[in-house]
């Protein structure tokens, strides 16, 4: 949330851009979280997900490179992107961001920091929309259970690991360095979860 109010701050958003992708991604981030599907189905489209997202983590550096004229991207096709990339991060739990960064630098959509603050934003809003559609569907079921602690203790890690992170790539580790490190490590965890639900 403060990575957002710092982004207002300093106007690295184009609403005019911005609410298109965000006008079917939220509702379809929602049904995404909503939708019951097997267990199987899950692991293996989350595979996918991670190892989609491992590759485009990889090469993004080479994207971001590219990427230099800005192009006017129509209504609808920052709307059916969106609404795509909202919908699948809302059934595997994942914001969608390192989904829509890199083919937003793809399409020269915009500047990088307007690209990185379009993806903060893409992040919380699908994130919470997918969380809702989730307990939505899940809060009448006696087998459902939100373990608050558990969910601090993520929260805690995941602030220190991110400060840690921005530590590393501002002083000694090149940013691309520690993306592919990530990229590596997120390949891995879909491939282990791919051959545990396949074979």
């Amino acid at each position: 949330m403060y990575i957002i109010l710092n982004i207002i701050k300093k106007c690295f958003f184009n609403w005019r851009k911005i609410l298109p992708l965000t006008l079917f991604s939220v509702p379809l981030a929602f049904l995404g979280g909503y939708l019951k599907i097997s267990q199987t189905f899950f692991f293996i489209l989350l595979g996918f997900t991670l190892l989609t997202a491992a590759v485009l983590m990889w090469i993004s550096k080479y994207i971001v490179d590219s990427s230099s004229n800005v192009k006017s991207i129509s209504v609808t096709k920052n709307s059916v992107l969106g609404g795509l990339i909202g919908f699948v991060s809302g059934i595997v739990g994942i914001g969608g961001g390192v989904f829509l960064s890199p083919l937003l630098h793809l399409t020269h959509w915009d500047s990088p920091k307007k690209i990185a603050a379009t993806s903060s934003f893409f992040i919380l809003v699908n994130s919470i929309a997918g969380l809702f559609g989730q307990y939505q569907a899940n809060h009448n079921n006696p087998d459902f259970y939100f373990d608050t602690h558990l969910a601090l203790l993520f929260m805690l890690t995941v602030l220190v690991g991110g400060q840690i992170g921005s530590r590393l790539s501002a002083t000694k580790i090149p940013p691309f360095v520690i993306k592919r490190i990530t990229a590596v490590l997120i390949a891995f965890v879909g491939l282990r979860i791919l051959f545990k639900h396949l074979y």
